[in-house]
């Protein structure tokens, strides 16, 4: 039986693991957001800060980095301030979290239609490929010297292609 005050030690690690993992996260983030941000310099169309994605994933890694700095450390070395200001901001996020989901259910309709004209459930069945684009031409996986037919092609198409 654990005794008064004292923490099992299985909790303790589990949230010290688990916190680490996402502190580790976290760094990958700031550094993928940093190394995008300094090889974007020829990409000018996103001026703004608050839309650009590297930015965001700089901010967003940073703010897991710290949060999950008061949660590893609060649960190594048993800091009660710091346990309490993550236990606080975790409560925050899931409060945020189930507000915008019943935002979400509540204005669908017009999220639905603003995301009609992107055609986001029709991409496997029309794929224009772009012609001289990065890729260049799409090619058969099974053939790679044979180039797929371009234009508005169905999945279908495309499949009889590659197994035949």
């Amino acid at each position: 039986m654990a005794q008064e005050g004292k923490v099992s030690r299985f909790l303790k690690y589990t949230l010290f693991v688990f916190n680490l993992l996402y502190w580790c996260i976290g760094g990958v983030m700031i550094g993928v957001g940093l190394w995008a941000v300094t090889q974007k310099s020829d990409y000018n169309t996103f001026s703004s800060i608050s839309t650009d994605p590297a930015a965001v994933m700089v901010a967003v890694g940073g703010f897991i980095f710290i949060i999950s700095f008061f949660g590893t450390v609060g649960a190594l070395r048993e800091n009660i301030c710091f346990l309490k200001t993550y236990m606080i901001v975790m409560i925050i996020i899931v409060i945020l979290e189930v507000i915008a989901g019943l935002l979400a259910f509540a204005f669908w309709p017009e999220i639905s239609v603003g995301t009609g004209a992107l055609n986001v459930g029709r991409g496997p069945e029309h794929f224009r490929p772009r012609q001289g684009g990065i890729l260049g031409n799409p090619v058969s996986w099974k053939h790679p010297c044979k180039q797929l037919p371009t234009g508005i092609v169905t999945l279908n198409k495309i499949s009889a292609k590659i197994l035949t």
